[in-house]
């Protein structure tokens, strides 16, 4: 697959760097879809492991098209049993990956 490539003026070499189109990649229709159903509820993480991509560069996707992003608001008792958990010693990434919060 060719994808673009872009040359960012970067001083430790004249190489350029490839970026990861990913509205080139999944294409126009499949982009508008994820928009569509991204804002009629569906989740951010299951579209992105549904196509391949990552959280990150899908969410980075819609803020390009102008896509308000949610905020996944948890409850007062998983609130707890993560404090519960991090006083413990667990690390922040631990308890994100343990409670599925990433």
């Amino acid at each position: 697959m060719n994808l673009p490539e872009v040359t960012l003026g970067d001083a430790r070499s004249d190489q350029p760097i490839r970026i990861h189109a990913i509205d080139w990649r999944l294409g126009a229709e499949t982009v508008d879809k994820l928009i569509e159903w991204y804002k009629t509820g569906e989740i951010l993480i299951d579209l992105a492991e549904e196509h391949g991509v990552s959280k990150t560069a899908l969410a980075d996707l819609f803020r390009r098209h102008d896509v308000q992003l949610r905020r996944r608001a948890i409850d007062v008792l998983t609130a707890k049993n993560a404090e519960a958990l991090y006083a413990a010693g667990l690390s922040l990434a631990a308890l994100s990956e343990k409670m599925g919060l990433l």
